[in-house]
């Protein structure tokens, strides 16, 4: 489904889930290369933030769920359950930006 407007963004030509285009998380651009970004929270303990691609990729191992809030959820599975699984797939933006090496932090 291609996304609707979002409120200051204008359109938005993806192919990204409904609940995805509502939650108003789907319209931001990484800064470095300019590629459309989802912001989500990894599911756990944690509740780190993440950079998705937006764009689905059926390599991908992160599921993505829309809370009630409207806020993105993101859980990584496994290559047996990839298999299985019948939604969409997206992959990390640190995966797959070219710019990545420049946000890495030292240990």
């Amino acid at each position: 489904m291609t996304a609707e407007p979002l409120p200051g963004l204008g359109r938005i030509d993806l192919d990204v889930p409904y609940e995805l285009a509502e939650s108003g998380k789907v319209g931001t651009h990484c800064r470095s290369c300019d590629t459309p970004v989802i912001w989500c929270f990894t599911q756990g303990s944690d509740g780190r933030t993440m950079l998705v691609d937006a764009v689905p990729d059926p390599t991908g191992n992160l599921k993505l769920r829309v809370a009630r809030t409207g806020t993105v959820y993101c859980t990584v599975i496994s290559a047996s359950e990839r298999d299985e699984f019948e939604g969409m797939l997206h992959k990390s933006h640190f995966a797959t930006c070219r710019d990545a090496a420049m946000y890495r932090k030292k240990r």
